[in-house]
């Protein structure tokens, strides 16, 4: 099945398989790079075109691709690596001007998960807007975001702006459960980690602790609303993967929160999709609820089937 497919190059992208187990037919390719672009892994699945050897000379051919579909891929992949430098460097730049300003803030999920890929990968991740969590109200964030430039009716969790070139929203709270006791524990989680708030790549970035639980909310979220997508668990095995703490979040504190459940789903994928190493597993494996989760991603890639 071309899912299957895909799983497998999503694995050689990250390492943890060394080849496909057939080559795919350039309609397959085809596909495949379909499958990328819906899945907001066009960027990070180039390189794993490279690992295949497709970056030799000819060697997309060896693989089974067209030279079409190679040099559009890598048009995709290179407007990405761009694209990233300038979200990058225009995060640095809105920090520094709410710093002067007297706020502090921190980037989440985007540019803060990407610094955790692996090095050759980081450029690749493909970006969307930039979120930052602002500490201050609710009506200092908006009185700034009138001040710069506001772009739409401030919602629940944050407000929009244009600044530096870049679509901006500006979060007075990170992030929600829809259990009123889940979230009333998920807001006080988050108002405990301000404090840990670090630098990496020139930006603040919350901590690891924080980006777990965040990350975790933050897919659940889209699993209700948008889609969950195979970026989004790609975030969150990159972020697994990076930790040096391996008891710093607990089961009981998942459960705490009413996350624990969905955690161990999504544990499953990691480990069926991406092979992740279990030591890096924050809670036992849900296989019936992580079949179900899977599923929900798999419709994305199954719509593709009769390309």
């Amino acid at each position: 099945m071309i899912e299957k497919l895909f799983f497998e190059l999503v694995r050689v992208t990250i390492g943890t398989q060394i080849r496909l187990s057939r080559i795919p037919s350039e309609a397959e390719w085809k596909v495949l790079f379909e499958i990328a672009v819906r899945q907001s892994l066009v960027g990070v699945c180039f390189i794993g075109l490279h690992r295949l050897g497709a970056d030799s000379e000819d060697g997309f051919v060896r693989i089974g691709m067209s030279e079409d579909l190679f040099i559009n891929w890598m048009g995709m992949a290179a407007r990405i690596n761009v694209n990233n430098d300038a979200i990058n460097q225009n995060c640095v730049t809105l920090q520094k001007r709410l710093s002067v300003d007297g706020f502090c803030s921190c980037v989440l999920k985007g540019q803060g998960i990407a610094a955790l890929y692996r090095e050759d990968l980081q450029g690749f991740r493909q970006s969307g807007d930039i979120d930052l969590w602002v500490d201050a109200s609710k009506k200092d964030v908006i009185a700034w975001a009138m001040k710069v430039g506001m772009t739409k009716k401030p919602g629940y969790l944050h407000v929009g702006i244009r600044c530096v070139d870049t679509i901006v929203e500006l979060h007075y709270i990170p992030t929600y459960l829809r259990s009123f006791r889940h979230n009333r524990r998920l807001q006080a989680f988050c108002e405990s980690q301000k404090d840990k708030w670090t630098e990496r790549n020139g930006m603040k970035v919350p901590s690891w602790e924080f980006y777990v639980v965040y990350q975790l909310s933050h897919i659940f979220r889209h699993l209700f609303g948008s889609g969950v997508g195979l970026r989004h668990l790609m975030d969150y095995y990159y972020l697994l993967c990076s930790r040096k703490n391996i008891n710093s979040v607990s089961c009981k504190q998942l459960k705490y929160l009413g996350l624990y459940d969905f955690a161990r789903a999504v544990m499953y994928v990691l480990c069926y999709v991406f092979h992740i190493d279990e030591r890096y597993l924050i809670c036992p494996v849900d296989e019936k609820r992580g079949k179900m989760f899977l599923k929900h991603i798999d419709h994305l890639i199954q719509v593709l089937r009769n390309y």
